[in-house]
């Protein structure tokens, strides 16, 4: 089997105070200029005890191509700053015909995990994505610490089901002077 990890992350800043530098729309995307302007407040970002006066949204994707099996199927992602869950989702090309599709995102520090769901993605029967399921996934809702790594763990692998995505939304807040 074959599998790839694609993470992204996409910046939406917002709601800057008058007096702040003011970012513009193409700035979305530009990695290098928003990871040098977080660097100088490293301090205050780390303490969290800073104005909130932007959002950073980052989005994780597994992709396991193929026939999916149970257990580890997938690289792990670091999580370098410390993020709020937000949303996950998942979806296969092929369904599975008999049993659903169970899986589990957690984040560790590559010995011990945990969940990050209390109730874990489902995707039912013939079913192609999570939102269709029966039993929606909940979110812990607790903060993800910084310098951790994030996994998924397929607990339940349906039947003939092929081709997995599975999608990670995150957000932590940018600190003010």
């Amino acid at each position: 089997m074959s599998d790839t990890v694609k993470y992204t992350t996409d910046y939406n800043l917002i709601k800057y105070p008058s007096g702040h530098l003011q970012w513009g729309d193409g700035v979305n995307g530009n990695f290098d200029i928003i990871d040098s302007a977080l660097a100088d407040h490293a301090a205050a970002l780390a303490a969290l005890e800073v104005e909130q006066v932007g959002t950073v949204f980052e989005h994780v994707a597994w992709t396991v191509r193929g026939a999916l099996s149970a257990g580890d199927v997938s690289g792990w992602v670091p999580l370098l700053r410390a993020s709020v869950p937000i949303l996950v989702g998942a979806a296969v090309k092929t369904p599975s015909t008999l049993n659903a599709i169970d899986i589990d995102i957690l984040w560790g520090d590559g010995t011990s995990w945990t969940s990050l769901l209390t109730t874990n993605i489902t995707i039912d029967i013939n079913e192609y994505a999570s939102w269709e399921a029966a039993t929606p996934a909940v979110l812990i809702g607790d903060s993800i610490p910084s310098q951790t790594l994030l996994r998924i763990n397929v607990d339940d692998e349906g039947t003939n089901a092929e081709d997995l995505v599975v999608t990670f939304l995150l957000s932590r807040p940018i600190g003010g002077a």
